[in-house]
C-alpha cells in the first residue's frame, strides 16, 4: 500500500482523507487489549527481538483467534499485539462479529521475542510502545514527511 512507501510524498493527495479517518479514530475510547492479525506469508525475518518499529498504515486485527484463523494459509504470519490505544469498530461494521479493533496510523511496536516457527506458521509477539507524555497521533503524522503546503508541491 500507499502508506507503506518510503517516497512520503506519494501520500499528499491521501493526507486530507488520512487526517478525517485520524481525526474520527481518536474519538472513539482507546482500549488496552491483546490483538491478533494474520497474514498469508511469512515475514517473520523482518521482526527480530527487541526491534523497534512504527506501522505506517491502519491496522484491522480482532481480539478473537478463531476470527484470524481465516486469513491464515499454508504459510502465514500470525501476530499477536498488545495495544494500548486499540479503538473497537465492530458496532460501525457489517461483521460485529468480528470484534475488530483498529491499530491506529503510527504506532509504535517492539518485537517482544523472535519469531515462534511453527511449521507453516510463523507467530511474532508485538507491543505497543507509548511515550511518557502520551504525544497524540498527530506527531507520528508530522513524522511522515507528507505535507499538503502548496509550496512542497511545486517543488519550492
Amino acid at each position: 500500500g500507499v502508506l507503506r512507501e518510503k517516497d512520503r510524498s506519494v501520500l499528499i493527495p491521501w493526507h486530507g482523507y488520512l487526517r478525517l479517518f485520524d481525526t474520527a479514530l481518536k474519538k472513539l475510547p482507546s482500549l488496552q487489549i491483546n490483538l491478533w492479525r494474520g497474514i498469508n506469508c511469512d515475514v517473520s525475518q523482518n521482526y527480530k527481538e527487541n526491534d523497534e518499529l512504527t506501522w505506517w498504515c491502519f491496522s484491522s486485527c480482532s481480539s478473537s483467534i478463531k476470527v484470524v484463523k481465516q486469513f491464515l494459509g499454508s504459510i502465514s504470519t500470525l501476530f499477536m499485539i498488545e495495544v494500548k490505544n486499540g479503538k473497537a469498530i465492530s458496532v460501525y461494521s457489517n461483521f460485529s462479529e468480528e470484534n475488530e479493533v483498529i491499530i491506529p496510523l503510527g504506532t509504535r511496536l517492539r518485537v517482544v521475542s523472535d519469531a515462534l516457527d511453527h511449521a507453516s506458521l510463523n507467530v511474532i509477539h508485538l507491543r505497543e510502545l507509548v511515550d511518557e507524555n502520551d504525544q497524540e497521533l498527530t506527531s507520528s503524522f508530522a513524522n511522515m514527511g507528507a505535507t499538503t503546503s502548496i509550496k512542497h508541491q511545486m517543488g519550492e
